[in-house]
């Protein structure tokens, strides 16, 4: 019997994980809300997710910011008596705030993402399920103590729960968050219980790939085709972009062991440019007459990028070790505290590590041509 095929995707609503970096997503997530926009998807922030993603973009800003004060103390230090070098002031954290907000809205218009309020869900229900350990609380571990967690996940699910009752019946809808919580059984039993048909989607690449599958047969084919060609342009200049990514990258972005961090980025070789997806067309009609693109016209090109990496890392273990004792020591005399004030050592390692990248081109003949790294960032999938 042939089975039958899943309707169109009609509701999507994301977890603070699926718009990682936002307000600057990835091309793909960029992507992924574009034809969402073409396939007549509605679009939806959770208001809980987008106070976690305010948070967490002022967070990484003050990072980013407390970093680059620590170096530039490293200059003036430098410099002293010989040059002299002033530390600038950071805009303060009520801009970097209201700026989020604005680059926000300005998304959410874009394309037509809604807010879900917060839940008005008895507080006794959720101390009742934090209680009982029910999904999405869970108890963790944290060094001799347990806790427990997902109040914030709650509040999300929660509030999609009290939305979903507006949607029509029949309608497909998809909750795209990599929270393994959200696949447990538990889940899926309160869903039947509420009479809720909601999917839990992981990746937006997967979402990518579903919408797609609703589209035109001919579009779909023709941008595969188009991707194809770009894969094997891209692979044949390895070298080029592996210069391109090193000159991206910063020492932080590499992962390493504990202990150890990355200080310099010495050379950097490509084993794959993998998973290439450009941006469709600005089709101008449903479904479009051809799968074109303009010539001159800039495309946003998404992919993975495998590399070899040697790096200079400082590692903070191999100048002492606290734990181990000498089987010569002689136990009557008197020890010294060790010592961590020791410098640490460094080293030269290599890495394989897998990176995000998003690519802009411009389409010339009917080919992408010009094809420049302009965003990298470890992958997250």
């Amino acid at each position: 019997m042939k089975s039958v095929e899943r309707p169109p995707l009609k509701r999507l609503y994301f977890d603070t994980n699926a718009a990682y970096r936002w307000p600057n997503p990835s091309a793909q997530f960029w992507q992924m809300l574009n034809l969402s926009r073409y396939a007549k998807a509605g679009l939806y922030f959770p208001a809980t997710v987008e106070d976690e993603l305010e948070a967490q973009f002022l967070r990484h800003l003050d990072e980013l910011a407390t970093s680059i004060r620590s170096k530039y103390r490293d200059l003036r230090v430098a410099c002293l008596h010989t040059i002299d070098v002033e530390i600038p002031d950071f805009i303060s954290t009520d801009e970097q705030r209201e700026n989020f907000r604005r680059r926000n809205d300005e998304l959410k218009t874009h394309f037509s993402i809604t807010t879900v309020p917060l839940t008005t869900c008895d507080l006794s229900v959720f101390v009742e399920m934090a209680i009982g350990r029910r999904a999405p609380f869970e108890e963790r571990t944290a060094g001799k103590d347990k806790v427990v967690t997902g109040l914030q996940d709650a509040a999300i699910f929660m509030s999609i729960l009290d939305h979903m009752h507006t949607a029509k019946t029949g309608d497909r809808c998809a909750f795209v968050s990599d929270d393994e919580v959200f696949q447990k059984d538990e889940i899926r039993s309160m869903l039947q219980s509420r009479g809720l048909n909601l999917e839990i989607i992981k990746s937006p690449s997967l979402v990518l790939d579903d919408l797609w599958n609703h589209m035109w047969s001919e579009a779909k084919e023709a941008h595969k085709i188009e991707a194809s060609a770009i894969s094997v342009d891209l692979n044949a200049n390895k070298d080029e972009y592996a210069r391109q990514l090193k000159e991206i990258l910063v020492p932080s972005q590499i992962r390493t062991p504990m202990f150890q961090n990355a200080i310099a980025i010495n050379r950097l070789s490509i084993l794959e440019i993998g998973a290439v997806y450009p941006d469709f067309p600005p089709f101008g009609s449903l479904p479009p007459a051809q799968y074109s693109r303009p010539d001159g016209s800039e495309v946003k090109i998404a992919a993975t990028v495998t590399a070899d990496v040697r790096a200079t890392v400082e590692s903070t273990m191999s100048s002492f070790n606290i734990f181990a004792a000498d089987d010569d020591d002689d136990d009557d005399k008197p020890k010294p505290p060790p010592s961590i004030d020791q410098p640490p050592t460094l080293l030269k390692k290599k890495y394989t590590q897998r990176f995000s990248v998003t690519m802009i081109g411009t389409a010339h003949g009917g080919r992408i041509v010009d094809i420049r790294i302009v965003e990298a960032a470890p992958d997250k999938y």
